[in-house]
């Protein structure tokens, strides 16, 4: 089983999938596999060398990098690549063994984000993701935008949509362009399994008993 744990910037979705690693681990789950999209885990020196250099540029970047710059093709490119060796290499050959993949998130919230950019080809971007694996099972932490960013603090230039235009890095910018990306995003889900839950009135620890019960 393939298993996406998605939501919008500031949802909780590392603090779950941080938990839920830990459970795995203490109580030795050894058929589940876990992968920080950002961060995944290759054995191969040689791929874990490449994957590197493309993650300092896709992920590791300063909060106010102008990113806007360099146009969103060049961004589908790097994370349709990015995402492809990660199904390559990771996901498909576990899902073969018979192993649960959990993965903190996939490329549902870009398809969400891409939705939103006037004037751009999203034909193009799904024909590049097209032959990635669809999670089984969608975990969607649905949140208040208020809420969530009021959990973040911090804001960077892509989570407030100056990729699309917008002009500043603050919490209002963050909140009126993540309330876009929500409904574009709750549209994208709606379209595989999905189990929606809505986080603004739960602990950390009711979040995890719930998708708990939903993995295992």
């Amino acid at each position: 089983m393939f298993v996406s744990i998605e939501g919008v910037d500031g949802s909780g979705k590392s603090t779950l999938f941080n938990r839920l690693k830990s459970h795995c681990l203490e109580y030795q789950y050894d058929k589940v596999i876990f992968i920080d999209k950002k961060n995944p885990e290759f054995k191969h020196k040689y791929i874990a060398s490449h994957m590197a250099n493309i993650g300092d540029v896709l992920w590791r970047y300063d909060a106010n990098s102008p990113m806007w710059l360099l146009g969103d093709e060049h961004w589908f490119s790097l994370l349709s690549s990015w995402f492809s060796v990660i199904d390559h290499c990771i996901v498909k050959p576990n899902l073969a063994k018979g192993n649960t993949i959990v993965v903190n998130n996939w490329i549902t919230k870009y398809i969400a984000r891409f939705n939103l950019k006037p004037n751009f080809d999203i034909g193009a971007f799904n024909k590049s993701i097209q032959h990635l694996s669809r999670p089984d099972k969608i975990i969607f932490l649905d949140i208040d935008i208020t809420n969530a960013a009021l959990r973040k603090g911090k804001f960077e230039s892509s989570e407030s949509g100056l990729m699309d235009g917008r002009s500043s890095i603050t919490m209002d910018g963050f909140i009126q362009y993540q309330n876009l990306v929500s409904n574009s995003y709750i549209n994208e889900v709606k379209k595989l399994n999905t189990y929606k839950i809505n986080v603004d009135e739960k602990s950390p620890t009711e979040i995890f008993d719930i998708v708990k019960s939903q993995i295992f």
